[in-house]
């Protein structure tokens, strides 16, 4: 029972994640053609649901049933409201919170958490850079001064190109890309406040000092953000400068925040920064309107082949070169143009959630007799269980749905010997065949 009740809760909680990167790639693909600015993807996506003819335009009920996410599922109007009268009501704030949810999906699959699992950057459906024609105008005011002030002559503007892109993008996969949400954290640097203020308790994911999380840059003292230099070690800014810039030139000692700030003024000047100034001293992130979202994308391989990274199309091959962001000691020598199979997948597939129940003894009776009856319908609802986890002992257990689904199910929830498992599976492909 204890086997039943944790691989439910497991297989519901992480096929979430696929449900919404389906919705994303219908949105991309209605919304990018080829390209969007940052903001304006968030603004459009968010309603979607709202839009007649749209690839994700259903009914209040339905959308809180594909989109809510697992740690949602303890509020009224789901728990009692939906799955036990079939209706919200009226006046619910919960398709509110859904979509606050959904669009914040959104902002971490293409931030904090871009470099990790099968994202859709990863996968090659889209990629989010800063715009380059905003990187090329900082670029030639920032070389001028670089060579008069810091005395770096010897510096290329195809270099500080290199060197100004790959910071730029390292800021947006730690997370430091401007939102209205993260104005607080923006200027405290405290977590909790992201999560358990404003009413966002409701609807934003778990997030802790040790978990993923937008981080920002610090140019002051916020504890939990990067800094430019540190006194326990060298930190990743100073290890990008010394291996992109020091390839052209022999960089003085101590100019790690001189070439930093005098990068991020221009970079400000051009709308690619937001500073935010605090009592802690200030922040930056990326400004969401000087990021675009591509779906011309290309893949940059490096040296050994282990390490990716999706850009858009029309820098590939100027990036060529360009030292891997994840180990510096490695850099970018090919550019692979086709997608994998995942972004057909996610684009194509169907927009629909796996929502999973324990039927075990551990249920009262009525609850595990609505239940069965729920997930026995001729036409089940949208937040009627379509997957069960129990241990089955009986054949009747398994004959619910189809034989396919049961297979499956033997999978998840085993009973004690093998031959037991066939010998239900068989038992419920008989029952099932009409």
């Amino acid at each position: 029972m204890q086997d039943a009740a944790h691989r439910a809760g497991f297989f519901e909680a992480r096929t979430y994640t696929n449900t919404v990167r389906t919705a994303m790639a219908r949105a991309i693909d209605y919304l990018a053609t080829p390209s969007l600015p940052w903001d304006a993807f968030l603004q459009q996506f968010e309603q979607l649901w709202h839009q007649p003819g749209s690839p994700l335009y259903m009914d209040r009920e339905r959308f809180v049933a594909e989109f809510i996410a697992p740690n949602m599922t303890w509020q009224r109007d789901w728990a009692q409201e939906l799955l036990g009268h079939g209706a919200l009501p009226a006046a619910s704030l919960l398709p509110e919170r859904v979509q606050k949810r959904l669009a914040w999906q959104a902002v971490a699959e293409f931030t904090y958490l871009s470099h990790r699992g099968r994202n859709l950057e990863r996968i090659g459906k889209a990629a989010l850079a800063p715009r380059t024609a905003l990187v090329d105008q900082a670029v030639r005011q920032l070389t001028p001064r670089l060579h008069e002030s810091l005395g770096l002559r010897g510096l290329s503007e195809a270099t500080v190109f290199q060197w100004l892109w790959g910071w730029l993008t390292h800021l947006r996969r730690r997370g430091g890309v401007m939102h209205p949400e993260l104005t607080t954290l923006a200027r405290d640097g405290a977590i909790w406040a992201l999560v358990n203020t404003a009413g966002r308790r409701e609807w934003m994911p778990p997030m802790g000092e040790r978990t993923p999380r937008p981080v920002l840059l610090s140019l002051g003292q916020h504890s939990d953000f990067d800094h430019l230099t540190s006194r326990r070690g060298t930190t990743w800014w100073e290890r990008w400068m010394e291996t992109v810039l020091g390839r052209d030139v022999l960089l003085p000692l101590n100019i790690c925040e001189p070439l930093y700030c005098a990068a991020i003024e221009v970079a400000e000047a051009m709308g690619l920064c937001v500073r935010t100034a605090s009592s802690r001293g200030d922040s930056i992130a990326l400004a969401p309107d000087a990021l675009d979202l591509h779906t011309h994308t290309r893949s940059l391989q490096a040296t050994a082949g282990r390490r990716k990274l999706t850009v858009p199309a029309e820098v590939a091959q100027r990036l060529i070169g360009m030292p891997c962001l994840d180990a510096l000691q490695d850099h970018y020598v090919e550019v692979v143009e086709e997608q994998g199979w995942w972004a057909t997948r996610f684009s194509q597939g169907d927009l629909r959630r796996v929502l999973a129940a324990e039927h075990t003894g551990l249920l009262g009776r009525e609850e595990r007799e609505a239940l069965e009856q729920r997930f026995k319908a001729r036409e089940p609802q949208p937040w009627a269980g379509t997957k069960t986890c129990s241990r089955p002992r009986r054949p009747w257990r398994w004959a619910w749905t189809s034989a396919t689904y049961h297979r499956y199910c033997c999978v998840l929830c085993p009973p004690t010997r093998r031959a037991s498992c066939s010998a239900s599976a068989g038992r419920a492909a008989a029952m099932a065949t009409p």
